[in-house]
């Protein structure tokens, strides 16, 4: 079985690079989704009326997806964009297709050339904003706009420059990321919980959240970046600290219990951010705290592998047929992270899961690339660089190395 999928992956992540340079970097993005009229109102004005609008354009979507690309050029929305996120998950993937032994310095280079302008200065550093947008967004207790910068999006950059530079001694990409790294630092709030426990924000907008995920991220980001700079190690552990808490639930929620009042969804169990966060925990429990942690992380890690599938397909949500490319994605590069500390049996079930459920990603308008999600038994099958094309890549060839 581990041949057949080292195989698989040896094949597909040769395509997915030459359709990338066959057809560039721009595509759909779910956060422009996030732009469609009424999700938008309903997000700034969540009253009734907004959200029952909310749900019928989104229905609407899941039920007609062919339909989608018209409609957003009805309200005037861009169909394709470059997205900054995607730039740093592609030069991650680069990073470990060149360790594989594929030529890809000059397109990480290129891709360093795309990324420059869209970085966002910030008060001491640089952030990495979503894809571009001229609406603004509710997070939290604030809105934010096309200025605001954000965790994800900045962490996936961090670490595809910082692979750069340790590539190919880019010292433009190692400034990049140590920019980065002091925004993260100086400009996303801290908040302490108590004298041994705290959490960043979720962006540099004072939004007041506590986002498990985006903590853990960023908290990661910076142990890495105290090579480079000044960072308070008591932060990093009373960061972990609040997380480890969470270890403790059997469904580790996406947000802290501070955040039930502002969002009723902070207990969501979900693929993608539970992967986020786990494989950040267990780099800061190494990184930063001695390992102590390395067995509760890694059973919850197990949990994990068995919680996100439906009918021996990776689902985005606990145990149903909600697909979705970026949790195949993680599902994948979580296998990639904790590979050494699983069993041979738990590993057999893990790979008939990622084999059975690769065909039903891969795109069926062209087999180097992927669709976006699956719902009702219709798909969204589009380009999307971050969704898609960006996190297969960055999981597929960083397992080929940790397992090569």
């Amino acid at each position: 079985m581990a041949d057949q999928i080292k195989n698989v992956f040896k094949r597909k992540i040769i395509d997915n690079y030459e359709y990338v340079v066959e057809n560039g970097y721009a595509g759909m993005e779910p956060h422009m989704l996030g732009d469609l009229f009424f999700t938008n109102r309903a997000n700034l004005n969540p009253n009734f009326i907004n959200k029952v609008l909310r749900k019928c354009e989104v229905t609407f979507i899941d039920y007609f997806p062919k339909i989608l690309k018209s409609y957003m050029q009805l309200q005037g929305l861009p169909t394709r964009q470059l997205t900054p996120y995607a730039f740093g998950l592609f030069l991650q993937a680069y990073s470990s297709m060149s360790k594989l032994g594929h030529s890809t310095k000059a397109e990480s280079e290129r891709v360093l050339d795309f990324l420059h302008p869209m970085f966002k200065k910030t008060t001491n550093g640089l952030g990495v904003g979503n894809a571009s947008t001229q609406r603004q967004s509710r997070l939290g207790a604030v809105i934010t706009d096309e200025k605001t910068v954000y965790v994800p999006a900045g962490a996936e950059c961090y670490w595809g420059l910082i692979s750069l530079y340790e590539d190919y001694a880019n010292e433009p990409a190692k400034s990049k990321a140590i920019e980065i790294a002091v925004a993260f630092r100086d400009d996303f709030q801290f908040k302490s919980v108590d004298n041994k426990s705290g959490c960043f924000d979720y962006s540099n907008a004072s939004d007041g959240t506590y986002i498990l995920n985006a903590n853990a991220l960023l908290t990661a980001t910076l142990s890495d970046a105290s090579k480079y700079i000044d960072i308070d190690t008591d932060i990093l552990h009373r960061s972990y600290n609040y997380l480890r808490r969470y270890l403790d639930c059997r469904f580790i929620p996406y947000a802290g219990i501070e955040d039930s009042i502002i969002d009723k969804f902070h207990s969501a169990y979900d693929c993608y951010h539970t992967g986020f966060l786990l494989r950040s925990m267990l780099h800061i429990n190494s990184e930063v705290m001695g390992g102590g942690d390395y067995d509760l992380i890694i059973a919850r890690a197990r949990d994990f592998f068995k919680d996100f599938v439906y009918d021996l397909k990776v689902s985005c949500l606990y145990r149903q047929p909600h697909y979705d490319i970026h949790a195949y994605a993680e599902y994948i590069k979580m296998y990639g992270v904790f590979y050494r500390f699983l069993s041979e049996s738990e590993k057999e079930y893990i790979e008939t899961v990622i084999i059975e459920s690769f065909d039903f990603f891969v795109s069926k308008v062209d087999q180097r690339r992927y669709i976006f999600k699956a719902k009702f038994n219709r798909c969204i099958d589009e380009y999307m660089p971050l969704w898609g094309q960006a996190a297969m890549m960055s999981a597929i060839a960083f397992f080929l190395v940790q397992t090569n």
